[in-house]
């Protein structure tokens, strides 16, 4: 299947001349994506999306079929975990890249490296390789026990399984998950990711796989050998044999550092817009180096052109998704998310201020109640849009780490923090946004799910949910909804946009590039649905999303329902949505 067919009708394309062997591993290479998962603007439900792309760009791992595994009685299935619907690995999370999909970058993490706009498009496989250990702990284990499933609160009715408590729920998705993704499948993935015998042995006698007859050690062997020999996803020319006297983190890591010098010398313009934006970055470049805390050279173009030939090929950020979110929504959604708001902080952001989300045992901390008006005040919240694509390299740790290659896989900065924005960071911005493959907005999801099936070559799932747009949410079901009654007070909004104008500013920006690509695909001309999503929607006409007036104007004329709500909800639950915004209080 050809790559990415429509996405380099906006991409500029770096052409490099190609030997027929040099074209050939590039097709085979390892595809991962750069999934920048913005909090809560629908990002779980397109990151599944995301899983999707990286199950079919990388057909080399897709189905495994019986005579691969030598035995009549195993069914055809998945080789890559990418391509199994609702896997969950971890009873801890469903929503992360070490409990679904090992080729899709940070989900539910909310950070960003805007150098992964270069460094994913040329270093999947290196990128992999040093991150992929958490995903082959989780998946190289056996399913819950009958006594773990007891222990949980799990039980069977009929031939249903019920769940107490949200760990039990996570044991019961990871229990599933060995019936979706079986054990035989699983040895043949990590056997062809390059997971050694000896690898696999180790962690099958520390998990109990072989004790517990889960498959055995002279299977483990043969399907190993049947998938290990295989060239495709192979690394690129000029990493070290595996005999070298390194041990394999430490291989994993200078590989990454290899191949992130050569892609930022071949990509230098790309890298310079995000790294070289800010004066803290443009400083530090004047300094001597090596990898312990000074900076090494440049790579020379020559020498990087040979040693990563498929890089040259590609475009920067053509390996990159994300999706967006009116701010104003987004951030009336995520007050009352769990861990998303300073009542509910999952991410230490003020200790002793903030509460906590998962309470400690023993704290006995009178923590204040933050209005909306609180939260929306604080600078930790704001203008996130701009800090994840516009100041990625902002924060201490990834300032640290650029042109670092020992560490610039770590170099990523989290949404949520502090940090002096200026226009300039949200020029840099929408410079990386321009570069992403694929740009989607949850107000029209359907609309982006069809744009991203075109830019990446892939047809609907036969179930349909690939337009499912989020998870349900219980604020919203609710008769009183703080969430809802927020997301139609003009006065909140107004106070809002006050505090996160870059944000909307930026948002108008990829509105317009969004409602671009749609012209380009031929959605907008061809698909009766995506234009009826958009005028629903109020998008791409002549509102726009950088006007106030516009925005937070528009929600007075639902006065009357907003009242509704109201009224059904407690006087305290009022106070705490509303206090501090007044009929003639702008926010400011």
């Amino acid at each position: 299947m050809p790559r990415r067919p429509y996405m380099r009708r906006w991409c500029v394309v770096v052409v490099a001349v190609l030997t027929a062997g040099e074209e050939q591993q590039c097709k085979e290479a390892l595809f991962a994506i750069h999934w920048t998962h913005i909090p809560k603007a629908g990002g779980t439900a397109m990151a599944n999306l995301a899983r999707r792309v990286a199950c079919g760009q990388n057909p080399g791992l897709a189905r495994v079929g019986p005579e691969k595994m030598e035995i009549a009685t195993h069914e055809a299935g998945w080789l890559n975990p990418c391509c199994v619907p609702s896997l969950c690995l971890s009873e801890i999370s469903c929503f992360a890249s070490s409990s679904t999909c090992p080729f899709v970058q940070g989900i539910g993490r909310h950070t960003s490296s805007m150098t992964q706009l270069v460094d994913m498009a040329c270093c999947s496989r290196e990128w992999y390789d040093r991150t992929g250990v958490s995903f082959y702990r989780s998946a190289f284990r056996p399913a819950p026990s009958d006594s773990d499933l007891e222990l949980a609160g799990i039980w069977r009715e009929g031939d249903a399984w019920k769940a107490s408590t949200a760990r039990a729920q996570g044991l019961l998705s990871r229990l599933r998950s060995h019936l979706s993704w079986p054990m035989e499948s699983r040895v043949a993935f990590f056997a062809r990711m390059g997971v050694t015998l000896a690898e696999l042995d180790a962690r099958a006698d520390e998990t109990g796989l072989y004790a517990r007859d889960v498959i055995s050690r002279p299977r483990v062997a043969q399907i190993w050998h049947n998938f290990t020999t295989t060239t495709t996803t192979s690394r690129p020319a000029g990493t070290p044999p595996d005999d070298d006297t390194r041990g394999p983190m430490r291989r994993a890591t200078d590989n990454m550092g290899a191949c992130h010098r050569a892609a930022q010398a071949i990509h230098a313009e790309a890298v310079d817009e995000q790294i070289f934006a800010a004066a803290a970055a443009a400083k530090a470049t004047t300094t001597t180096t090596t990898t312990q805390g000074r900076r090494r050279p440049p790579m020379p173009l020559n020498q990087a052109r040979r040693s990563r030939p498929c890089c040259g090929a590609q475009s920067p950020g053509a390996n990159s998704m994300t999706l967006f979110r009116m701010p104003f929504t987004r951030l009336a959604s995520a007050y009352y998310y769990r861990g998303h708001s300073p009542n509910s902080d999952n991410y230490n952001l003020r200790p002793g201020v903030f509460r906590p989300a998962v309470p400690r045992k023993g704290d006995d901390t009178p923590y204040a109640r933050f209005s909306f008006r609180d939260f929306v005040e604080l600078p930790e919240y704001q203008n996130i849009f701009v800090k994840l694509f516009g100041d990625s390299h902002g924060c201490r740790d990834a300032r640290r780490c650029d042109r670092r290659p020992a560490c610039a896989v770590l170099a990523e900065c989290h949404a949520y923090r502090n940090a002096t924005l200026e226009d300039r960071h949200l020029v840099a911005a929408f410079k990386a946004i321009e570069r992403h493959a694929f740009v989607g907005l949850l107000e029209a999801y359907n609309a982006s799910t069809k744009l991203a099936m075109r830019v990446f070559g892939l047809e609907p799932a036969p179930d349909g949910r690939d337009f499912e747009a989020a998870r349900s949410s219980y604020s919203l079901e609710r008769q009183c909804s703080g969430a809802l009654a927020l997301r139609l007070d003009p006065h909140a909004c107004r106070g809002a946009f006050f505090h996160n104008a870059l944000d909307f500013r930026l948002y108008e920006k990829v509105h317009r590039l969004f409602c671009a690509r749609l012209g380009l695909s031929g959605l907008l001309d061809e698909d009766p649905e995506v234009r009826a999503e958009l005028r629903k929607a109020d998008l791409c006409g002549e509102h726009d999303f950088s006007d106030v007036d516009f925005v937070c104007g528009r929600l007075a004329r639902d006065k009357a329902k907003l009242d509704r709500l109201w009224r059904v909800c407690p006087p305290r639950n009022t106070r705490t949505w509303a206090w501090g915004f007044g009929d003639d209080d702008d926010g400011g």
